[in-house]
């Protein structure tokens, strides 16, 4: 939207990254234009930590996904949510992406195999990230490129991210790995 970002006018301060503000547009010709901003929150903080860079990645792939002037109520609250938790300096990414992807509608079944239908109690399990879907040990096809081994644990946060902080270091490291390759690839299929 223009206007917003002039220096000095009282519009600027509203669009400062991480201000939580309802605006009022009028459509122009080409562009929105900002006609008065109020501000609800400001989540800048006075001190750059590594919190601000996650918080910005996320960000970063709900803008990517999220079409132009959709309304979406659960990715709303899931930038409020954020940017509480990085006021208080306690981001998980992991959470958040991983939350994202359900809320895209992109997440897989890591209750059933997609092939055979059989549940996923097994020790390992896996997903096929060019098909999004989750295979049993006995369907994989060992030739195939794109497919992630994942544990139990893994698996258990994948049905319910909403428990934070059920990882380890290490299996948080891999599940990021994974989610970024997943949505990355997402990416290049929308």
């Amino acid at each position: 939207a223009r206007g917003g970002r002039k220096p000095g006018t009282k519009l600027s301060v509203g669009t400062n990254p991480l201000t939580y503000a309802n605006f009022i547009l009028f459509k122009g010709k080409n562009l929105y234009y900002i006609k008065e901003i109020d501000i609800k929150r400001s989540f800048l903080m006075k001190h750059i930590s590594p919190s601000i860079y996650e918080a910005f990645e996320i960000i970063s792939y709900i803008d990517r996904f999220m079409p132009f002037e959709k309304r979406d109520y659960k990715i709303y609250a899931l930038i409020i949510s954020l940017l509480k938790d990085l006021e208080k300096r306690s981001i998980s990414n992991i959470f958040y992406l991983t939350l994202l992807i359900e809320f895209l509608g992109f997440k897989p079944d890591v209750s059933h195999c997609s092939i055979c239908k059989r549940p996923l109690n097994d020790k390992f399990f896996y997903i096929d990230i060019e098909n999004g879907i989750s295979i049993c040990k006995t369907c994989l096809n060992q030739e195939k490129r794109g497919i992630i081994e994942i544990d139990r644990d893994i698996g258990e946060f994948l049905k319910s991210p909403k428990r934070k902080n059920i990882l380890n270091r290490m299996q948080r490291d891999k599940l990021y790995s994974i989610v970024i390759s997943y949505l990355e690839h997402l990416n290049v299929k929308i």
